[in-house]
């Protein structure tokens, strides 16, 4: 019977232990995919505000004439602006609310967002190239959106081509 007892607290000791190895598995698990759920809610969020800002965008370009030289520069035509500087895109306040551009980076909430244009080249063949003629009706843009999650920079890009379209 003495011997009987002895076995019996060690095989309860060992389930124990196994059960609190099992709840540390699962508590790691559960953290982990906590961790990712937020990330991947960010990384949608992030994704709609560069969509946003890209169908702002195009709102913009469809109000203001291409090469229109606003002294305020607020509504300086797509065509004139920068290369390789930084925008971002607002609503005017007013009766009629417009989009303008505006220099400088926007926060949004914990995001960071914002947009540059570079020059677009053809080649012979009028296809987009890195090198060749300018075409001085096309801009590549390309909309950043930069957050920080658990210390890290997460970044979401979206790049697409704005035409002057209402030329020939």
């Amino acid at each position: 019977m003495k011997t009987r007892r002895g076995f019996t607290i060690i095989e309860i000791l060992v389930v124990v232990v196994i059960i609190a190895v099992v709840f540390t598995g699962i508590s790691g698990l559960l953290a982990f995919s906590l961790r990712a759920s937020k990330v991947h809610t960010s990384t949608v969020e992030a994704t709609f505000l560069a969509h946003e800002t890209m169908e702002a965008l195009r709102n913009f370009r469809d109000g203001v004439a291409w090469n229109t030289d606003d002294p305020s520069d607020d509504y300086d035509g797509i065509g004139l602006r920068d290369v390789n500087a930084v925008y971002h895109i607002a609503q005017s306040v007013g009766a009629t609310p417009r989009w303008y551009l505006v220099s400088g980076a926007e926060t949004v909430g914990i995001y960071s967002r914002w947009l540059e244009f570079s020059n677009v080249y053809r080649d012979g063949n009028d296809d987009i190239a890195s090198s060749g003629a300018l075409d001085a009706d096309s801009r590549k843009v390309k909309v950043a959106v930069t957050w920080q999650e658990h210390g890290i920079t997460q970044s979401v890009m979206v790049e697409n081509y704005i035409t002057n379209w209402r030329e020939p």
